[in-house]
């Protein structure tokens, strides 16, 4: 499962807990100053020296949640996701309000592929009052569980709240896109253009909205535009996307418009950079194929078997999202009129 922008929170402010000494000359020192400690390691990265922090914290006040949250995020950043859950857990069981542990309980549940548990979180996070990314989290989620109306529907509550800046970009971002994204799934690819536009009129350094854009003005025919975007995305930091990362997505547009062209050569060497950064990516290796065949002077190298059908990065999954067109859209129109 790829990663979906799903982002991390991270608890930056020094809580001031006022100055606790312990007896003893190797422990005489506060949680203040552990705390500071702590969080230094953690924004260096030193992850070992951090989680040892955040468990002596603990042994000098078991009921600090902060310090369960704190050590639930290195685990998270460690890969030790079940050990997370439990230190996430232990701060939400000392602080039920703590909404911060709830959003990135949803994270590791996420990462887990236990979509149903990352939802209720994020339900949990966004009912205690939290941002626009939990929201916008939420609405991955949906997204993944097939629930696109419901999707949509977070991503333009995301909107409704306040913007939040944070990494791979802000939260209204990251939500334009996403809902750009359902509607390029629908096919709906001028009211996509107009979303993807509006997100990079946020940030213009967020890579995948150019890819993404690569795929709608391709679909419209406006191949010029789809190679500027394209070419955009490649000159920014790759991220991933809903479906692969930005540069794999973009490369594989290239190639689509240079198959299209009849320019087979530059569309595999396009589709060969694709599956060079996501070797999983199952339309660039499906359009390599069909690229090679047609190349070897086939495009069906079985006589028995039916033409093969050309591929689209783009193709809705199921009938359920062409029912979705006419809701989508006009929220789309209600997101503009604002």
């Amino acid at each position: 499962m790829r990663r979906h922008l799903l982002r991390i929170w991270f608890i930056s402010l020094l809580l001031t807990l006022g100055m606790v000494w312990v007896p003893g000359a190797s422990l005489a020192q506060s949680i203040d100053s552990l705390f500071r400690r702590g969080l230094d390691a953690l924004e260096d990265r030193r992850y070992d020296e951090s989680e040892a922090i955040w468990r002596q914290v603990i042994q000098l006040d078991p009921r600090n949640a902060v310090a369960y949250y704190n050590l639930g995020l290195v685990l998270q950043l460690k890969g030790t996701l079940d050990d997370a859950v439990t230190a996430y857990r232990q701060a939400i069981q000392l602080d039920p309000d703590y909404a911060p542990a709830y959003y990135n309980l949803g994270t590791v549940f996420y990462d887990q592929g236990k979509l149903d548990e990352a939802e209720q979180a994020y339900r949990q996070a966004i009912e205690l009052d939290y941002n626009a990314y939990a929201y916008n989290n939420l609405g991955i989620i949906l997204y993944l569980k097939g629930n696109l109306e419901e999707a949509a529907e977070a991503y333009r509550a995301a909107l409704e709240e306040r913007d939040v800046d944070g990494t791979p970009a802000s939260a209204h971002t990251l939500a334009y896109s996403n809902l750009g994204d359902i509607l390029r799934d629908q096919e709906q690819y001028e009211e996509a253009t107009q979303l993807y536009r509006r997100s990079i009129a946020l940030d213009e350094d967020y890579s995948p909205n150019y890819s993404s854009l690569g795929i709608v003005l391709l679909r419209q025919g406006r191949l010029e535009e789809a190679i500027e975007a394209c070419k955009t995305a490649l000159n920014l930091e790759d991220e991933d996307a809903t479906i692969t990362t930005a540069h794999a997505l973009a490369y594989t547009t290239l190639g689509e418009i240079a198959q299209q062209q009849e320019n087979l050569a530059d569309a595999i060497d396009a589709y060969e950079k694709a599956l060079e950064i996501d070797p999983e990516y199952e339309t660039a290796q499906t359009l390599l194929q069909e690229a090679e065949q047609l190349v070897a002077g086939t495009d069906d190298p079985d006589p028995q078997s039916p033409n093969p059908q050309p591929n689209s990065q783009s193709d809705p999954e199921s009938s359920e999202l062409q029912s979705l067109g006419a809701a989508l859209r006009s929220a789309v129109m209600d997101i503009f009129s604002q």
